[in-house]
C-alpha cells in the first residue's frame, strides 16, 4: 500500500493551507499541519492498541480526517507533475 496510490486533486490554496500555508519549512513545524496531525493520530492509536495498525485501520483513520477537513475522497494514483 504505497502513499502514491492515495492522492487526491486539490485546489492549490487548500493544499498549501493544509501543509502550513505554502512554506514547507514552516509547515513542518506548525502543529496543525495535516501530516503532523495525522501521524500523531496514528501513533496515538497504535500506542492505545499496543500493536501496529493494520492497513485497513490506517486508511479508516485517514478517511475520517479527510471527511472532517472536507478533503475529497476520490483517490487517484500520482502521475507526476
Amino acid at each position: 500500500m504505497g502513499i502514491d496510490n492515495f492522492c487526491v486533486r486539490l485546489e492549490q490554496a487548500l493544499h498549501e493551507a493544509l501543509h502550513g500555508g505554502g512554506n514547507w519549512k514552516l509547515g513542518r513545524m506548525w502543529p496543525g499541519a495535516w501530516n503532523r496531525m495525522l501521524m500523531k493520530l496514528l501513533r496515538d492509536a497504535e500506542a492505545e492498541s499496543g500493536r501496529p495498525l493494520t492497513q485497513r485501520e490506517v486508511l479508516k483513520g485517514v478517511v475520517k480526517n479527510m471527511k472532517d477537513d472536507r478533503i475529497p475522497l476520490n483517490f487517484t494514483a500520482w502521475r507526476g507533475p
